[in-house]
């Protein structure tokens, strides 16, 4: 290959709009042109809000590369969201397209995730090659909607409504295509896991024991802040999903998460938080969502209300009671401020009904305006029955980073320091025993299990559902047997990813590419294996430097 080329694990996304060519036959070129330029345009937006590059506009079609030039761990995520989003936007176009040209178009969409060549020098046109585009492009072509391949669906099933739309003969394509066919986002996700299998929480003994007295200090009355960190698939969220189901009597639970591709948004786990002080569902009519905010914020700030309303209904993307002043006209410091007065006062009025605790998953992806909030509000631990608890990657680039040095400055007395390390071998075994209730489990699936999972209990689960997959388990009168089949150790068989972890993806990558290219695939992965130590590293031989610069 050439040196601007490389192997990378990608996923692409073929969209192709429906409806234009019949619209070609009574309209004129320059009207028709006016709608494709508005359509493409709109498309492209949303491609690049989850992180997508634009390959090609071929006629009424539009291809889209997720994972060039930049890897990200959740690049199949971010490709079936950019087609949800491309859908919803071509939903709110076509009144304007029947208005003005007397159309209604609809979108097709396929999207597949596997290998490709990948041109990376920025002087060069960006193009991949491989089995993959021409996979999605066959998919757009077999329903209308958005249609994803085997691997696509295995990264993001938990995320998404989907239906299987059975085995699809492709054009070019030897074997059928166990496609589906998604029609949403969850509003809230799929618990990780393999059905039917489950397991208590083992390892986290005394993680489990000083959040619970934390939890049991925060019901008495004294506020705490809680930072659990550890690699991706570690237990985070497991562990706080623990406390979640069984908190302290009269103690509310608040929650929001942080992802990679709403790193560039503003607020986004805040607004998730608000929705449910409001309950807002997201599928209100606007007068109905006003009435909500208005009637619930009112019984909450009380005498504040014409001073914070402004502030919420904006970050909520609501439009203000007449009379007004509309805060997108404000300078951006000062709009900071009135958000902060807005989360404060309601935060306040929620926690004088009872102790709350405020969650916020994967801070690490938070943006800083959500990380200057969250330190404002980490005042109120002082004050009153407030526990903010946060999940975090140790990586100390992140926003988290920043957030944990100013707790442990300002606040030391109420934070709680929670580090997850990876399960030792007994423990990783007492894991799988506790999946499958299987004793006599061969000696060379047992090894191949904690070797590749490295005490990681989420990479546990994923060999296991491999394993399931493969035939080297099976489930007989209720109970789980070892075939005696050893699967092959290629890429289709590592551990295979959800959206929020990372290792596995890095080994499909790996296992795919030639020794020449491994190195540098992997590490573009942000949390691959050794990745936050070597920017710890970094910053460590930073440091010196720029401390003398400071003394000179």
């Amino acid at each position: 290959m050439a040196p601007s080329e490389e192997r990378k694990l990608v996923t692409v996304l073929f969209a192709d709009l429906i409806g234009s060519t019949e619209l070609a036959l009574r309209q004129d070129p320059e009207q028709l042109r006016g709608l494709l330029s508005a359509f493409f345009d709109e498309m492209a937006q949303q491609i690049r809000a989850f992180g997508g590059v634009v390959e090609k506009y071929a006629g009424d079609a539009i291809m889209a590369v997720f994972g060039v030039p930049q890897v990200h761990e959740d690049d199949a995520e971010r490709a079936v969201r950019a087609a949800v989003a491309m859908r919803e936007s071509l939903l709110q176009l076509n009144p304007m397209f029947e208005q003005e040209y007397g159309a209604r178009l609809d979108l097709r969409v396929g999207i597949a995730t596997g290998e490709a060549v990948a041109v990376t020098d920025p002087t060069r046109e960006l193009m991949v090659t491989g089995e993959v585009t021409n996979l999605a492009a066959r998919l757009q072509s077999a329903a209308l909607g958005i249609v994803v391949c085997p691997e696509t669906h295995r990264l993001v099933r938990a995320l998404v409504e989907s239906e299987s739309v059975g085995p699809l003969s492709l054009k070019g394509f030897p074997a059928p295509v166990l496609a589906h066919l998604v029609s949403g986002i969850r509003s809230i996700p799929e618990p990780r896991g393999i059905p039917g299998l489950s397991s208590p929480v083992v390892g986290r003994d005394r993680e489990m024991a000083a959040l619970h007295r934390c939890a049991e200090e925060l019901a008495r009355g004294r506020g705490q802040i809680v930072s659990i960190t550890g690699e991706a698939g570690i237990g985070k969220s497991r562990v706080k999903n623990e406390l979640r189901e069984s908190p302290p009597p009269s103690v509310r639970w608040l929650e929001g998460r942080c992802q990679a591709f709403t790193q560039n948004a503003s607020y986004v786990p805040l607004v998730q938080i608000l929705r449910t002080v409001f309950q807002l569902s997201g599928a209100e009519v606007p007068q109905v969502a006003r009435t909500k905010l208005r009637v619930t914020l009112r019984s909450l700030v009380g005498d504040k209300y014409e001073q914070v309303h402004p502030a919420v209904a904006h970050l909520l993307g609501m439009e203000n009671e007449p009379g007004q002043s509309h805060p997108a006209s404000m300078d951006p410091r000062a709009l900071q401020s009135q958000l902060v007065l807005a989360l404060r006062s309601i935060v306040e009025a929620l926690v004088n009904r009872g102790p709350l605790i405020l969650t916020v998953e994967d801070l690490h992806w938070a943006d800083p305006a959500t990380i200057e909030i969250l330190t404002v509000l980490s005042e109120l631990t002082d004050l009153l029955p407030l526990m903010i608890l946060v999940t975090s990657r140790p990586d100390p680039e992140g926003g988290s980073w920043d957030f944990r040095f100013q707790a442990q400055r300002h606040y030391s007395h109420r934070l709680t320091d929670l580090t997850l390390a990876p399960l030792p071998p007994d423990e990783s075994e007492r894991l799988v025993e506790n999946l499958l209730h299987l004793a006599e489990l061969p000696e060379a699936i047992r090894g191949r299990i904690l070797e590749q999972s490295e005490g990681n209990p989420f990479f546990v689960e994923e060999i296991i559902r491999t394993l399931i997959e493969e035939g080297a388990l099976r489930r007989e009168a209720g109970r789980w047997i070892a075939t005696g089949r050893e699967p092959p150790r290629d890429a289709h068989h590592a551990p295979r990813l959800d959206c929020g972890s990372d290792r596995p993806a890095a080994r499909r990558c790996e296992s795919h590419a030639p020794a020449c290219v491994r190195d540098r695939t992997i590490r573009e992965l942000p949390c691959a294996p050794g990745a936050a130590r070597r920017r710890r590293r970094a910053r460590s031989v930073a440091r010196p430097s720029a401390a003398r610069r400071a003394d000179s």
